[in-house]
């Protein structure tokens, strides 16, 4: 009972910081990236989801986020309280990931709890959620934190065999880089961690890591190939 009361009151503080840093977010009108990126919905239709497909110039190729975008567009045209509470609601689900990750990493008990608070409370954070309309980074970062997670602990869908987790892991690798290109730092770090931390030998973690570098491998062909 002492542990739940514990968790009830981190967690309940950890709201109130929340509101506390966001709500005046929900008020927020939209920017000059987010005005041209209602013109290209405008000029462009359905078409912007595609947008920097096998182009020859250096553009961003996002079609999720896009598809986030130009749907909530499509239901709900300028009503810019709509694009802020689902830009919090992506920002509040990160905060989750990071408390996750951080416990499983951190030894501390208190260790996730303080993670959290400085994510929240972080000027750096608030960037995440300022375009609402284009939110690249927040969408991304919820594909690559849910990455993280999934690498480090094993007891997340404990019944997939270790080369689906790997699958599991490409495809949350695509769905963060068609956030946003930003995340590609994750084709680097998962194999680095991968290296560092299983036990079995360099041919056995090549095999696993296999799924996820034919993935990387394919996505940098695409994009540069063009080029």
């Amino acid at each position: 009972k002492t542990v739940v009361k514990k968790n009830i009151v981190l967690l309940v503080i950890t709201f109130a910081v929340f509101l506390v840093s966001y709500f005046r977010v929900p008020l927020i009108f939209f920017q000059q990236d987010e005005i041209l990126g209602f013109g290209l919905f405008i000029k462009e239709g359905w078409k912007i989801i595609f947008s920097g497909f096998t182009d020859s110039q250096v553009r961003h190729f996002i079609p999720l986020t896009m598809s986030i975008s130009y749907g909530i567009y499509s239901l709900f045209g300028l009503k810019y309280l709509i694009y802020n509470l689902t830009a919090l609601l992506f920002h509040l689900v990160n905060g989750l990931l990071v408390y996750l990750i951080t416990k499983r990493v951190l030894p501390r008990g208190l260790s996730a709890f303080v993670a959290v608070l400085l994510f929240f409370s972080s000027s750096v954070a608030a960037q995440l959620i300022m375009w609402p309309v284009i939110n690249l980074n927040s969408i991304s970062l919820t594909f690559s934190l849910l990455c993280w997670l999934m690498l480090i602990d094993k007891k997340i869908l404990p019944k997939l065999k270790e080369r689906a987790r790997f699958l599991v892991l490409s495809l949350l690798l695509l769905l963060a880089l068609f956030s946003v290109e930003y995340s590609a730092g994750l084709m680097l770090f998962v194999p680095l961690v991968v290296f560092l931390t299983e036990k079995s030998s360099v041919q056995k973690k090549i095999s696993l890591l296999s799924p996820f570098l034919i993935v990387a491998a394919f996505y940098l062909l695409f994009r540069f190939i063009p080029l």
